[in-house]
């Protein structure tokens, strides 16, 4: 994998966990968080959203149950930039204050 589909993989998988972070209950239906991530610029399949989805839930990161996807403890923090997880991007200094 080239050095910027490895950035956009991080941010793309970041963006996920951020639109959990502001969802009720810090869950979404899988549509929705493809949706977020569009918002944001990225053209994306249902196949590639359930793939990094699956990639953070093995992280431990979310969980899911059907096509409903929950933000756990550690992806809150990964989100918020308390701690790191290689693969995910980190926020910018300032950024979700």
């Amino acid at each position: 994998m080239s050095a910027a589909a490895r950035i956009v993989e991080q941010d793309r998988r970041r963006a996920m966990l951020a639109a959990l972070l502001v969802a009720p209950g810090y869950r979404l239906p899988l549509r929705a968080v493809r949706q977020a991530v569009e918002s944001l610029g990225y053209v994306v399949s249902l196949d590639l959203v359930r793939t990094d989805l699956a990639w953070l839930a093995e992280q431990g990161l979310v969980e899911q149950a059907d096509d409903v996807v929950t933000l756990t403890d550690r992806g809150n923090d990964v989100v918020m930039g308390r701690v790191a997880q290689p693969g995910v991007k980190r926020p910018e200094p300032g950024e979700l204050r």
